[in-house]
């Protein structure tokens, strides 16, 4: 949903969405998770290609990795969709933590 946010109000096309994703900084942990390349029929798709763990690192490095996109699109609206995407990537890691 986030990436086809992205997409379709041009903050970040298809192409910009999987160079982030293969240039990301990963940890060795992100590495064996990293999500797949997007294609580029996004506007259509329904769900995230990829398996779980690859889904939930997209979620968490998704603010990272679209600040400069965002910032440049609309100014007023990074701190706030930065700090939305943060929250859902905090409750991501504690539903996947194995302790809480």
């Amino acid at each position: 949903i986030c990436y086809k946010y992205l997409v379709i109000n041009g903050i970040m096309s298809v192409n910009d969405i999987n160079e982030e994703i293969q240039n990301f900084p990963y940890t060795s942990w992100e590495r064996q998770s990293k999500p797949p390349k997007i294609p580029s029929n996004i506007k259509q798709m329904k769900k995230m290609p990829g398996k779980g763990y690859s889904t939930a690192t997209a979620v968490r490095i998704l603010p990272r990795m679209c600040e400069k996109y965002i910032y440049k699109s609309n100014p007023a609206n990074h701190v706030i969709f930065v700090k939305f995407i943060g929250l859902m990537s905090d409750l991501l890691e504690m539903v996947l933590a194995e302790e809480f």
